[in-house]
């Protein structure tokens, strides 16, 4: 059971219990996890390769139109999501502004419900600048940092 320890694991276990499941928007928490810990199988700069790779290739991505399909960049024995990464960044970016607890408003506002994201862009607007029509811009932005921080 100790072999299977990690910040990743004790950080799902600690905020289910303090925060309803209902209430949990689940890329947000897995991408919180994923520039902390990483995935259990990968740590966060080898996620980073996938992504890279899987891509990066084309200059300019529709970032916007990929969120929310559970876009899988991995191996299908160990997936690794799109919005999972997006979010890990786009937490970057709040935690150093605004700190944990515009992280955490961003984490309790909602249910991850892929066809009725409104709370998610709401909250994500509210602590960080970033809307929907923004959203690819950002996200950009938000990558040309990650890349230059993992060259």
């Amino acid at each position: 059971m100790l072999d299977d320890f990690s910040f990743g694991s004790l950080w799902k276990a600690r905020i289910n219990k303090k925060y309803p499941q209902k209430n949990l928007y689940l890329p947000v928490l897995e991408g919180y996890s994923y520039i902390n810990d990483g995935h259990p199988f990968y740590r966060w700069e080898q996620i980073w390769i996938h992504f890279r790779d899987a891509y990066l290739g084309s200059k300019k991505t529709d970032w916007l139109s990929l969120y929310g399909n559970k876009e899988n960049f991995s191996l299908p024995s160990t997936p690794i999501y799109f919005e999972n990464l997006i979010n890990g960044i786009i937490i970057k970016k709040i935690e150093k502004e605004k700190g944990f607890g515009s992280v955490l408003q961003l984490l309790t506002c909602g249910k991850f419900n892929p066809e009725d994201q409104e709370n998610y862009f709401k909250t994500l607007e509210k602590v960080s600048g970033i809307t929907k029509l923004n959203f690819n811009e950002k996200v950009d932005e938000l990558i040309r940092i990650e890349i230059k921080n993992n060259q």
